[in-house]
């Protein structure tokens, strides 16, 4: 899931462009057919996600000065934390 803050309308569109650029690599498209991985979607997010991620982290014990955004995030439940989100 990408999460985009953004007040553009094209998420439909940018989902399918993403998805279709990382299948180009093998083993991304093995992992899909696999069911190791979901495709990949871009999720439209309310304006101020960006500190509702530094409460988020701040919450788990992250210190304001060693909070960097991340491209990558083991944690599950971003939709939760970025309320107002619509999934596309």
């Amino acid at each position: 899931m990408l999460y985009l803050e953004s007040q553009d309308r094209v998420f439909s569109q940018l989902s399918e462009e993403l998805e279709r650029a990382l299948r180009l690599n093998p083993n991304y498209a093995l992992c899909i057919r696999l069911g190791q991985l979901y495709p990949a979607k871009v999720e439209a997010v309310a304006p101020g996600s960006g500190e509702r991620y530094l409460e988020r982290l701040r919450a788990m014990g992250q210190r304001l000065g060693n909070i960097k955004p991340a491209a990558l995030s083991p944690l599950t439940d971003w939709h939760s934390v970025f309320s107002g989100a619509r999934c596309v």
